[in-house]
């Protein structure tokens, strides 16, 4: 060997220790021992460098003795180099384009941080959980970390185990929720949930560095990985087959990553398949899914929120008819009741009651359908102050809020103006409609935990003192303190 090179280089993956024996031209063996624990990463695929800076000039052989490997690849791919990876113009061109990826990937999540906000979809966060751990394991495999901290193989390995995984794991339960409930069966489903529970088992124990478990932790997540992904191309299927409109955003996304892992697979099942550098293709298939699921996330989004909304805008819909009343469309007395402390609290302080008098005459001479004339016409005569809410809560009695100090001057010109509206709206009828009306103001304060029953009792006893000093009139009052009546309590003791 006639230059010694600096360093010795492989991909990460556990071992217990690593023992670097160098052959002098006398025949003269030394060797130097290196913790798994101790051995630093470096940059591009997972890689480590252990520095042969002390070997002697002489040098004629080294060989590398690992003690409880678990992957062949440590020795498939460990070569000897005078520098570190990455510090060449071509690999550093790697690192710029692998940067640029994990920046891309990442983008879509904020556009997940909107529509969560928006829309809280398990999908959304799924694919959140999706983008980080892909963009994770780039990082890792990268060593785009380095600039900021240092790491031992150790813990690249766990990380990096770990976000491949949770790559599957999150993109199984993306598909899943993604999708919609009738793309895929509920048998189906529990197979997707199966296998990605599976595959989080396989990762926990093949992530840490278990050396008295040998290569089996490894061999038991690739072979968790092939009915996985058999899972994943069934359902695919099956959503196809059902007609659903998203999973092709999810073929044409998955596919390329779903070839990558198969090839892995089978390359750390069966060693004689090659796996060679899918870094490009990798690459590729994460450029892919970034986009296609980034599309498909933002189309399901705007689907479920167009959804949403109709379904809101149509209980709206159904919410106000029905709080109003069919023939008039007037505001009926639970709507009013309902929003009572509201709108008393906001300036409507003057209650009034209004009945037709005479009304029953009408419909036993002119017929119903003439009496529903008479009560529309009416309806509209109270819709003409645009201050006031107007509520029928009766055959023929109606309810007027009014808001603002001049309440009851309002309310009077409105009664009055019901007179004149019956007349022009209906034809035919003998004699005026007229109507009696009870009217109580009550300053905002005066009873703030009066209810909307207490309003109401006392406009309708107003109403009927009305009535009784001969209709076509009102009874009004302004309280300054609320009080109930001696002769009620005496009535209330003596029942």
């Amino acid at each position: 060997m006639q230059s010694p090179p600096a360093f010795l280089i492989s991909r990460v993956s556990s071992f217990a220790e690593l023992t670097v024996f160098v052959k002098s031209a006398s025949g003269k063996w030394t060797g130097k021992t290196h913790k798994f624990q101790d051995i630093h990463a470096t940059y591009l695929d997972r890689q480590f460098a252990i520095p042969l800076k002390d070997l002697p000039a002489d040098t004629a052989e080294l060989v590398m003795v690992v003690k409880a490997p678990s992957q062949s690849s440590l020795f498939q791919q460990a070569v000897l180099s005078d520098s570190l990876p990455g510090t060449s113009k071509a690999e550093f061109g790697t690192l710029i384009i692998f940067a640029l990826v994990c920046g891309l990937i990442l983008m879509p999540l904020l556009f997940d941080f909107i529509f969560w906000r928006v829309l809280r979809q398990p999908f959304i966060l799924w694919h959140a959980f999706f983008v980080c751990a892909i963009a994770g394991h780039l990082a890792l495999t990268a060593g785009l970390y380095l600039p900021a901290i240092s790491l031992t193989i150790g813990t690249v390995r766990l990380m990096a185990v770990s976000a491949f995984g949770m790559v599957i794991v999150a993109g199984m339960m993306f598909i899943c929720a993604f999708l919609e409930r009738e793309a895929l069966s509920e048998t189906m489903r529990r197979w997707m949930v199966a296998g990605a529970a599976a595959m989080a088992a396989a990762t926990v124990l093949h992530s840490p560095s278990f050396s008295a478990l040998g290569a089996w932790p490894s061999l038991i997540f690739h072979a968790v990985g092939a009915p996985v992904a058999l899972i994943n191309l069934i359902a695919a299927i099956h959503a196809w087959r059902r007609g659903s409109r998203y999973i092709r955003y999810i073929v044409v996304g998955f596919a390329p990553l779903f070839l990558v892992a198969v090839v892995r697979v089978i390359s750390n099942l069966i060693p004689i398949i090659p796996a060679d550098d899918m870094n490009e293709f990798f690459l590729f298939g994460v450029v892919v899914e970034a986009s296609a699921t980034a599309f498909g996330v933002a189309a399901r989004f705007v689907h479920l929120k167009r959804e949403r909304d109709t379904a809101r805008s149509e209980a709206q819909i159904l919410g106000e008819l029905a709080g109003r009343d069919s023939l008039t469309g007037l505001l009926n007395r639970r709507s009013i009741e309902e929003r009572f402390t509201e709108l008393y609290r906001s300036g409507y302080e003057t209650i009034a009651i209004i009945d037709l008098d005479h009304f029953k005459l009408v419909n036993d001479t002119f017929g119903h359908l003439r009496g529903d004339e008479v009560l529309c016409a009416v309806a509209a005569a109270l819709e003409t102050d645009e201050s006031a809410l107007a509520a029928r809560i009766g055959g023929e009695e109606f309810l007027l809020l009014l808001h603002g100090k001049d309440g009851l001057q309002r309310a009077e010109h409105i009664r009055q103006a019901i007179t004149v509206r019956v007349a022009r709206d209906v034809t035919m009828l003998e004699q005026p409609v007229t109507a009696s009306m009870g009217v109580v103001c009550v300053p905002p304060g005066v009873m703030p935990k009066a209810s909307f029953a207490d309003f109401y009792e006392m406009a309708d006893k107003l109403l009927y003192e009305a009535k009784g000093q001969g209709r076509n009139r009102h009874v009004a009052q302004k309280l300054r303190a609320f009080r109930k009546r001696a002769a009620d309590r005496r009535n209330r003791t003596a029942a």
